[in-house]
């Protein structure tokens, strides 16, 4: 488990880096790629929000194959972490993070082990968006696609949506100096102790969290990137750019800003595709599953996985025969 940095067009991007040990086995004749997850995070795209989430989803993973190679790679959101200035000399928009994110995954595929490897992709809210739009240009390179509570649609007319939009104006810059200099006031103690009751976080994520979080930089990213996002994000994916694929889209009653509405929208959108799954939470979980159940979430999206897996399997053998 190690963090390390992507070089790219819009900067270095951080990442949080998952893995198991690379095994050597003996076999001359024993094949087993790699399986790596690429996660796409949410709005302000900090990956430390999702480390219970990675941790519990490579746990699993290694302990249903024993015998491969499992990584998980969380990425930043472009720009989200530059901490080099105030603000972004230029914030990356929707498009910019749909070019980010095609650019992460070949870099990965390009990382030396990982030729053979099979890919799945996650993501979480907006991220959910940049998967959809990098759908059809990755094709079948990636096994499965799983979208976590997912903003692909009306995000402006969602319940928080519209709270959310008149805050998100030209004056958003101002409001932002404005909290980073209440924040700046505030003894460090307090902030530690606003994270760990806020964010639920392991010790050592906290001062992360603070430092992520209270920077200028990254709520003025988030805070851009959201105003696209009320605005420009109206109708779903169509399904003729997701045929084919193994997605899986996973909602919640108890998410305002993907609410069931959206559910059953979605539900009509992809009905005749066999190969997407679009799903209600039995447990109503809130939008932000990373407070406080990130671990029922990594278990979940492992079964989903070892699912296809499985299926591949059973196809791979059909066709042997």
């Amino acid at each position: 488990e190690h963090d390390f940095s992507i070089p790219g067009h819009f900067g270095p991007t951080p990442v949080h880096l998952y893995a198991t040990p690379r095994l050597r086995l003996h076999q001359p004749n024993f094949h087993s790629p790699p399986l790596i997850v690429t996660h796409l995070v949410g709005n302000p795209g900090l990956p430390i929000f999702y480390v219970r989430w990675a941790r519990t989803l490579i746990s699993e993973l290694s302990k249903r194959y024993p015998y491969r190679q499992i990584k998980v790679y969380v990425l930043a959101n472009a720009v989200s972490c530059d901490h080099t200035h105030y603000y972004p000399r230029r914030p990356a928009g929707l498009d910019d993070q749909v070019r980010h994110k095609m650019d992460m995954f070949q870099w990965i595929k390009q990382v030396p082990g990982n030729e053979r490897a099979t890919y799945y992709i996650t993501s979480h809210s907006i991220g959910s968006y940049f998967m959809m739009r990098i759908m059809p240009m990755l094709g079948h390179d990636v096994r499965g696609w799983i979208g976590l509570f997912p903003t692909i649609m009306h995000l402006g007319s969602s319940p928080n949506g519209k709270q959310v939009t008149p805050y998100l104006g030209w004056f958003w810059r101002y409001m932002v100096t404005m909290m980073y200099g209440m924040l700046m006031l505030l003894p460090m103690w307090l902030k530690m102790w606003i994270a760990v009751n806020i964010y639920e976080p392991k010790l050592e994520q906290v001062a992360g969290v603070v430092e992520g979080m209270g920077h200028p930089a990254v709520l003025y990213q988030g805070g851009t990137m959201a105003y696209e996002e009320m605005h420009h994000i109206n109708d779903p994916p169509p399904a003729h750019s997701v045929r084919n694929m193994n997605l899986i889209l996973y909602y919640s009653r108890s998410d305002y800003w993907a609410p069931e509405a959206y559910y059953k929208l979605a539900l009509k959108e992809y009905a005749d595709e066999k190969s997407i799954r679009v799903m209600l939470c039995p447990h109503d979980l809130p939008h932000a599953f990373v407070l406080g159940y990130a671990e029922y979430m990594g278990r979940q999206v492992a079964t989903w996985m070892t699912e296809w897996e499985i299926a591949s399997h059973l196809k791979s053998v059909h066709f042997g025969l």
